[in-house]
């Protein structure tokens, strides 16, 4: 009777998600607030600012970017 789909990815803590964004390349100068960031945002709605400080074809973040920028 279990119609539900499982989730794909598991899930990932605030400090993973910065983690993550830092061995992509962004430079987080203030992890305590990038976490509460993502907290209240979520990680993929922030992403999307993140979009013009990352080069796609290396999917790395350019070397001045940084997560206050966004």
């Amino acid at each position: 009777m279990s119609d539900l789909i499982p989730y794909k990815k598991p899930y990932q803590s605030s400090t993973d998600l910065c983690q993550k964004l830092q061995r992509d390349g962004l430079i987080i100068n203030d992890v305590d607030n990038a976490r509460k960031v993502l907290e209240r945002c979520s990680y993929y709605r922030f992403k999307a600012y993140l979009i013009p400080f990352r080069d796609e074809t290396t999917r790395r973040y350019y070397p001045d970017a940084t997560f206050d920028k966004a």
